[in-house]
């Protein structure tokens, strides 16, 4: 499939998955820029089968906070290879939330079904990333998670899904300044290669940048993961700036 072709699929799915997550597992809708459709629209996405699965399936074990990890993982794995469909259900995926999905590790015991907060939006976006420029339709969702999600680590790979993505979208643009006008670490390396893909030449895209690669990280972090994070931004800031 070309690559245009991919991004005009994802459009109908998003347009296609207008059910909510409180239709298909209780919770609140993912995203207020989609309005519901049929009930017989759902159904024909949740039940497109794919390697022996239904997609509602695959969605269904990606969310299941006591099935195995790496089960879990896999099921990631194929929606991004199953087309409309698994697509839809991955941008469904990106707004669940940890009280549904998630059992943290227990230090005192070893469960198979442990895993990290914000576990299935993190895999959501990360796949997201990985198919790049056929996931333009969902970087304004990404965009939200970078600025709004309470877990480092979802806003962090938020931010690279963007840069994967090469969004172009204003409201995207306008996101990503905020995030490295904020103090908000994590998300600098990210927003600073994502605005480096739209080759900027605009003033403030260029200020920005360029305090970004200025960033004294033994200034402005507290211990080594900070100050790697700080570096990590200004490297890739410099190479925007460079690019542009």
């Amino acid at each position: 499939m070309k690559r245009s072709c991919a991004i005009a699929v994802l459009w109908g799915s998003l347009l296609l998955s207008a059910c909510s997550e409180r239709q298909l597992s209780g919770g609140q809708p993912s995203s207020p820029r989609l309005q519901p459709q049929s009930r017989p629209q759902q159904m024909d996405l949740l039940n497109v089968v794919h390697k022996g699965r239904r997609i509602g399936e695959w969605y269904d074990l990606a969310r299941d906070k006591y099935a195995d990890k790496n089960q879990r993982d896999t099921a990631f794995q194929e929606l991004g290879k199953a087309g409309e469909a698994g697509l839809t259900a991955l941008f469904l995926l990106l707004g669940a939330t940890d009280h549904d999905t998630v059992v943290l590790p227990d230090p005192k015991q070893w469960r198979p079904y442990a895993v990290e907060a914000g576990f299935v939006r993190i895999h959501a976006a990360e796949t997201f990333g990985r198919l790049r420029s056929a996931s333009l339709p969902a970087a304004p969702r990404l965009a939200d998670l970078m600025r709004t999600d309470p877990v480092d680590k979802v806003r962090s790979v938020a931010s690279v899904a963007l840069a994967e993505i090469g969004s172009q979208d204003p409201g995207v643009v306008k996101a990503l300044k905020e995030a490295l006008r904020g103090p908000d670490i994590w998300v600098w390396a990210g927003a600073a290669g994502a605005l480096g893909q739209v080759r900027p030449r605009d003033q403030e895209s260029l200020d920005l940048l360029t305090k970004i690669r200025n960033a004294d990280p033994y200034k402005l972090g507290r211990n080594s993961s900070e100050w790697a994070a700080i570096m990590s931004a200004s490297n890739v800031a410099r190479e925007a700036l460079l690019n542009r």
